[in-house]
């Protein structure tokens, strides 16, 4: 793996989570346009007035950590992509409309703050893809990314190291091979750690220092942990296991811990970095099916 570099591991040791947004997703069947916030300062939560624009689960969440989230694509209707884009400004959590160029859901959403966003793979036209689009940050536009993935996928993990790589695997393709994206020039190849098991995963990730991912048949509980430190991308499974049994997104605070809402639930766990010990954490107002998710940091 590439060296990063001490200015830019630095800035990235140095980034720390302010909260936690989990975005749509469905309640008891229904669509949502709701936006809980989970604070990392008291770990509080809470529902905020802005909404998304129209009622889906499944959108691509990314993030440019001081600046904005993004809630790209998504499901309105059962099986159906919708060419959907929401932002969400942090500074006043007010929300606008963005104009998206793709069809495309159940994306893995990697983030270069402070640069661009990912939305990697998915599925669109009722079928998986492989393709990538980028937003850039700056203007809030969008390009298709000039190399194909390995494989088309639907939903599956996805992580990123800031300036680097984002991270991305299983889901549908039905297997428990990981890759990298490379930022710098768009390229993809497989890493050499791979998952426990296949899985519809979630991940958090701290940034320069490594991602965890939850390792789980959908429906089936405990899940596993798969750690994976960004300087080597091989896997460990930590004795440490979580109540996970599907996607409903997860938050990082970085530097301390990562947020995982339960599938289903209102309840959440957290896992701290330094022990890699899980805990539960103060519970939602309601569950978090089918959400996407944001970190916000500084």
């Amino acid at each position: 793996m590439p060296i990063i570099g001490i200015i830019a591991s630095s800035k990235k040791r140095n980034l720390a989570g302010i909260a936690g947004y989990f975005v749509g997703g469905l309640i008891g069947g229904t669509n949502q346009t709701s936006i809980f916030k989970y604070t990392f300062g008291g770990d509080t939560t809470s529902t905020l007035s802005a909404t998304i624009g129209t009622a889906r689960y499944f959108a691509s969440g990314v993030t440019n950590y001081d600046v904005a989230g993004y809630a790209l694509g998504g499901y309105s209707t059962v099986s159906a992509s919708q060419q959907l884009g929401d932002k969400m400004t942090y500074s006043n959590e007010t929300r606008s409309a963005i104009t998206i160029t793709f069809y495309s859901t159940e994306s893995a959403g990697c983030t270069n703050s402070g640069t661009a966003g990912y939305q990697i793979a998915g599925f669109g036209f009722n079928a998986d893809q492989n393709t990538t689009h980028k937003i850039t940050f700056s203007n809030d536009t969008f390009s298709t990314g000039t190399n194909a993935l390995i494989t088309a996928r639907g939903i599956g993990p996805y992580a990123n190291d800031k300036g680097n790589r984002g991270y991305y695997g299983s889901g549908t393709s039905n297997t428990t091979t990981m890759y990298y994206y490379q930022f710098s020039n768009d390229t993809t190849a497989s890493i050499s750690g791979t998952l426990s098991q296949v899985s519809y995963a979630q991940c958090v990730s701290d940034e320069g220092t490594a991602f965890i991912a939850t390792a789980t048949t959908f429906g089936s509980s405990p899940s596993a942990l798969n750690k994976f430190p960004f300087s080597t991308e091989t896997r460990t499974t930590l004795s440490a296991t979580l109540n996970a049994t599907g996607p409903a997104g997860a938050a990082s605070n970085l530097g301390s811990y990562g947020l995982y809402p339960l599938h289903n639930s209102n309840n959440s766990e957290k896992i701290t970095y330094s022990t890699d010990t899980v805990s539960s954490a103060t519970a939602f107002s309601a569950n978090k099916n089918s959400a996407c998710s944001w970190t916000r940091a500084a």
